[in-house]
């Protein structure tokens, strides 16, 4: 198995979403997602590192590469999913990378996986559904998105203001949950969760 190309980047085709990699005389032509391709835009003729992840199936064989093996990572669990293939998962790279993914699975956030073109409701729920024993192994691969568990209000408030929520929106819930002796003694990550479901139930 082909799991790094290290080479002279020699062609960016920006509308097919590949690289040309030269090594040593040999042309790898290597499929990246969306992110990666900006960056290598402007780095032709250089030399690069690419982490690879070898797809066959049926009689096609393709290398999809990418500059993070954090990425990597994330490909190889999302294209377990039932539905996700590979081009897929590369295109939900492309969205966003481990942190923001994984930030997306843990507060159930459909409206992220729904932005990627072929994701609906039910694919998007399937994602966050496998993927949610997953990304907990994340951290381990050096994602930092899974903290150890919080117990203060400012870190709960603080986490759902970067999520985009006004806190004059969410500080009445927390307020009334904060006194559920249940929801007190949850991590961080399981008091997002039912904070979100409290403002937009419609959604879960």
């Amino acid at each position: 198995m082909i799991a790094r190309i290290q080479g002279r980047l020699v062609e960016v085709e920006a509308d097919q979403r590949q690289i040309l990699v030269d090594v040593q005389g040999v042309g790898y032509a290597i499929s990246v997602h969306q992110r990666d391709l900006a960056h290598l835009t402007s780095h032709q003729g250089e030399s690069v590192t690419v982490y690879t992840s070898h797809v066959l199936r049926q009689d096609v064989s393709e290398l999809y590469g990418f500059l993070s093996h954090l990425d990597r990572v994330v490909f190889r669990d999302a294209i377990q999913v039932n539905g996700v293939g590979a081009k897929m998962a590369m295109a939900l790279l492309g969205h966003g990378d481990m942190s923001s993914i994984a930030q997306a699975v843990f507060t159930e956030d459909l409206s992220f996986f729904k932005h990627i073109p072929g994701v609906g409701p039910k694919l998007a729920k399937r994602i966050i559904l496998e993927l949610a024993n997953t990304v907990k192994k994340w951290e381990t691969s050096g994602s930092t998105v899974l903290s150890q568990p919080v117990d203060s209000d400012s870190d709960l408030l603080g986490a759902l203001k970067n999520l985009g929520y006004r806190e004059s929106e969410i500080q009445p819930f927390i307020h009334v949950l904060e006194k559920d002796t249940a929801f007190s003694q949850k991590d961080i990550s399981d008091k997002i969760r039912t904070v979100l479901q409290k403002i937009t139930p419609a959604s879960y």
